[in-house]
């Protein structure tokens, strides 16, 4: 397939928000339906590498990428429907992911409206004290600012809540990576024990027992209300939570004075020295794999196997999903444990080579920066938080 790369700038807006987008490695014939007036595709920016000279032109253009979001109608006012890649997963470069939809579904102004209902309501927990946002509140980039979350009853969970920022973006999903769709994403929280603590059943009832979610399913889907439909709603809404207009997609949109010296000087360390973007890459600063920093290790093993626990494979022990920096700066307390507090913090541990186990990952070796270049990469992964739009205007239902 031939690509072209685009490199006119152009200012779109969004819900209110002037939205800087480059244009670029976009196919219309693989990525939009057979009429596209009937879909709409909102294009955020993003760039994998820094420019590096005024002289090197041709690299500099190279790296100034595009990610495609499929984005539902209500950002396109001339559209009810926006159709997905006919179940390809529409790439900014090879191998890297972005948001896909599955070939059998769609993305609409109904289920986005019904899958945030649902996000929001308690009532959806089997004791009716915990929702998705509760773990994924839109006011801290959809993390909940604890070490590990609460479930139902009061249980406290061993794991620290990712954000879900983007979350159209990964692979894999959870900080193993034991699902393979948003939708399975969806569907663990809900039936789980310490979470939401759901059964079939009681969730159809209850859904069923509300006025407005029977009429909302009916809108949404043909076959009305049931379990498979919750979890294709919610999925859609997640699909819509975007981290856009950071002042590094502005830097690299052209605006030069946006990045103060200092985070410049830092976005120069996490493509260089730092080796950040080793694992931190793409549109999303996160290359979807799975990677053993020694965080959990106690001597004589790990106090959480993750990647092994899905795959049985040895060299996976102490292995966790790379989560994006993308609004890094609001999703603290870090790591799957949330056993870091801070961002410097979390610069510490790298820079220390994280913690030695027979298992670590050969890219993480000690980075030996000095106290300025520390404060210099911080400051960059600060400009890497935009604003965040999610679902349609309207609120949730109480």
């Amino acid at each position: 397939m031939n690509k072209t790369l685009l490199m006119s700038k152009c200012r779109s807006h969004f819900r209110g928000v002037t939205v800087w987008v480059t244009p670029g490695y976009l196919s219309r014939q693989q990525y939009f339906p057979a009429n596209p007036a009937t879909a709409h595709y909102f294009c955020a920016s993003s760039v994998l590498a820094p420019r590096r000279s005024q002289r090197d032109p041709i690299s500099a253009a190279a790296r100034r990428m595009l990610v495609a979001f499929l984005v539902p109608s209500f950002l396109a006012p001339f559209s009810d429907t926006v159709r997905g890649a006919h179940g390809q997963t529409v790439g900014a470069h090879p191998g890297q992911p972005v948001a896909s939809v599955p070939v059998e579904d769609t993305l609409t102004r109904a289920k986005v409206r019904l899958g945030q209902e649902v996000f929001f309501d308690r009532d959806l927990s089997s004791d009716r004290t915990v929702s998705c946002a509760d773990c994924h509140s839109p006011q801290r980039a959809f993390t909940d600012g604890a070490k590990t979350s609460q479930g139902v009853h009061r249980i406290q969970g061993r794991r620290n809540s990712p954000t879900l920022v983007n979350v159209g973006l990964q692979p894999l999903y959870f900080w193993d990576g034991r699902a393979s769709s948003l939708e399975d994403q969806a569907l663990g929280p809900l039936f789980d024990p310490g979470e939401m603590g759901m059964s079939r059943e009681e969730l159809i009832s209850r859904l069923a027992s509300k006025p407005v979610y029977p009429v909302l399913f009916q809108q949404a889907f043909p076959d009305g209300l049931s379990v498979d439909n919750v979890v294709n709603c919610l999925a859609a809404f997640q699909r819509t939570i975007l981290s856009l207009n950071s002042a590094y997609d502005r830097y690299q949109a052209g605006d030069p004075q946006i990045l103060s010296p200092l985070a410049r000087r830092g976005m120069d360390l996490f493509f260089g020295k730092a080796h950040c973007s080793l694992c931190h890459r793409g549109v999303n600063f996160s290359d979807g794999l799975f990677h053993n920093l020694g965080v959990g290790w106690t001597g004589d093993g790990f106090s959480d196997l993750g990647r092994f626990l899905v795959t049985g494979v040895p060299a996976d022990r102490g292995a966790f999903r790379t989560p994006t920096l993308r609004q890094v700066a609001q999703t603290a307390p870090y790591m799957h444990d949330g056993s870091l507090e801070t961002l410097q913090d979390v610069v510490e541990w790298y820079d220390r080579g994280g913690v030695s186990n027979p298992h670590i990952d050969p890219l993480i070796q000690p980075l030996r920066l000095t106290s300025p270049e520390k404060k210099a990469l911080l400051a960059f992964l600060m400009a890497l938080s935009g604003t965040v739009s999610s679902g349609i205007s309207s609120s949730p239902s109480p």
